[in-house]
């Protein structure tokens, strides 16, 4: 009884150890390689879940959703008020 009570004691004590994780020094890397390239990463939640998902995007393309944003949403105004350039 008391061997497999230590036993387990060990295994749980060796389960909470960590060693460094290489995927975490990658992705360090890659977020200061994404700052150089004006990168810039948010966290996005994921319609119907809980968890949320990383997007980098560059200012490039940033400007480019700001810009068809503003379209969609001038369009939308002016069809819901009836005032659609003719």
């Amino acid at each position: 009884m008391k061997t497999s009570v230590l036993f387990i004691l060990l295994v749980l004590i060796a389960a909470c150890s960590s060693t460094p994780n290489k995927a975490d020094d990658e992705s360090a890397a890659g977020q200061h390689a994404a700052i150089k390239k004006n990168y810039k990463c948010d966290m996005e939640a994921v319609t119907g879940s809980k968890l949320k998902r990383k997007r980098c995007t560059t200012a490039e393309q940033r400007q480019r959703e700001k810009k068809r944003a503003d379209e969609l949403l001038r369009t939308s105004v002016l069809s819901a008020t009836g005032m659609e350039q003719q």
